[in-house]
Protein backbone atom coordinates (compact mmCIF):
# COMPACT_ATOMS: atom_id res chain seq x y z
CA UNK A 1 0.00 0.00 0.00
CA UNK A 2 1.43 3.00 -0.84
CA UNK A 3 2.93 5.36 1.52
CA UNK A 4 0.81 9.02 2.55
CA UNK A 5 2.72 11.75 0.92
CA UNK A 6 2.79 15.48 2.12
CA UNK A 7 2.79 18.59 -0.32
CA UNK A 8 3.28 22.57 0.62
CA UNK A 9 1.55 23.83 -1.96
CA UNK A 10 3.84 27.12 -1.01
CA UNK A 11 7.01 25.24 -1.97
CA UNK A 12 5.56 23.49 -4.76
CA UNK A 13 4.99 27.45 -6.54
CA UNK A 14 7.99 28.24 -6.04
CA UNK A 15 9.30 24.73 -7.60
CA UNK A 16 7.45 25.66 -10.40
CA UNK A 17 8.58 29.12 -10.50
CA UNK A 18 12.16 27.94 -10.79
CA UNK A 19 11.04 25.35 -13.17
CA UNK A 20 9.33 28.00 -15.43
CA UNK A 21 12.75 29.84 -15.43
CA UNK A 22 14.63 26.63 -17.18
CA UNK A 23 11.65 26.19 -19.59
CA UNK A 24 12.43 29.82 -20.83
CA UNK A 25 15.78 29.16 -21.12
CA UNK A 26 15.28 25.61 -23.08
CA UNK A 27 13.24 27.87 -25.56
CA UNK A 28 15.60 30.27 -26.05
CA UNK A 29 18.71 28.42 -26.20
CA UNK A 30 19.96 28.81 -29.73
CA UNK A 31 21.66 25.60 -31.44
CA UNK A 32 23.79 27.31 -34.30
CA UNK A 33 23.85 25.17 -37.61
CA UNK A 34 27.37 23.42 -39.11
CA UNK A 35 28.15 25.56 -42.08
CA UNK A 36 30.13 23.62 -44.22
CA UNK A 37 32.61 24.22 -47.15
CA UNK A 38 30.49 24.45 -50.70
CA UNK A 39 30.26 20.74 -51.63
CA UNK A 40 31.10 19.57 -48.04
CA UNK A 41 28.76 16.49 -46.30
CA UNK A 42 28.66 18.64 -43.63
CA UNK A 43 26.66 21.05 -45.65
CA UNK A 44 23.76 19.23 -45.58
CA UNK A 45 24.01 17.53 -41.48
CA UNK A 46 20.50 17.68 -39.75
CA UNK A 47 21.93 17.04 -36.40
CA UNK A 48 21.53 20.58 -35.63
CA UNK A 49 17.85 20.93 -36.43
CA UNK A 50 16.71 18.17 -35.20
CA UNK A 51 18.77 19.34 -31.75
CA UNK A 52 16.91 22.60 -31.51
CA UNK A 53 13.72 20.85 -32.33
CA UNK A 54 14.12 18.38 -29.83
CA UNK A 55 14.98 21.56 -27.19
CA UNK A 56 11.82 23.05 -28.19
CA UNK A 57 9.77 19.74 -27.73
CA UNK A 58 11.67 19.65 -24.50
CA UNK A 59 10.82 23.05 -23.11
CA UNK A 60 7.38 22.76 -24.13
CA UNK A 61 6.96 19.95 -22.15
CA UNK A 62 8.34 21.47 -19.39
CA UNK A 63 5.73 24.12 -19.59
CA UNK A 64 3.13 22.33 -19.55
CA UNK A 65 4.50 20.24 -16.09
CA UNK A 66 4.56 24.18 -14.99
CA UNK A 67 1.21 24.52 -15.60
CA UNK A 68 0.14 21.62 -14.16
CA UNK A 69 2.18 21.91 -10.65
CA UNK A 70 0.74 25.06 -10.49
CA UNK A 71 -2.61 24.08 -11.07
CA UNK A 72 -1.91 21.08 -8.08
CA UNK A 73 -0.67 23.76 -5.55
CA UNK A 74 -3.57 25.94 -6.08
CA UNK A 75 -6.10 23.10 -5.77
CA UNK A 76 -3.73 21.76 -2.74
CA UNK A 77 -3.42 25.39 -1.17
CA UNK A 78 -7.78 25.33 -1.47
CA UNK A 79 -8.01 22.05 -0.06
CA UNK A 80 -5.98 22.55 3.00
CA UNK A 81 -8.11 25.89 3.23
CA UNK A 82 -10.95 24.43 3.20
CA UNK A 83 -10.09 22.04 5.55
CA UNK A 84 -8.82 24.13 8.26
CA UNK A 85 -12.08 25.89 8.21
CA UNK A 86 -13.94 23.04 9.07
CA UNK A 87 -11.62 21.96 11.62
CA UNK A 88 -11.43 25.35 13.43
CA UNK A 89 -13.13 25.42 17.09
CA UNK A 90 -16.55 26.95 16.72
Amino acid sequence: MPEPVGVDPATLSTLADRVEQAATELLAAAIPGVEGLPGSVLGGLQGPSRAAADVRRLGTAVQAWVLAARHAADELGAADRGTADRLRPR
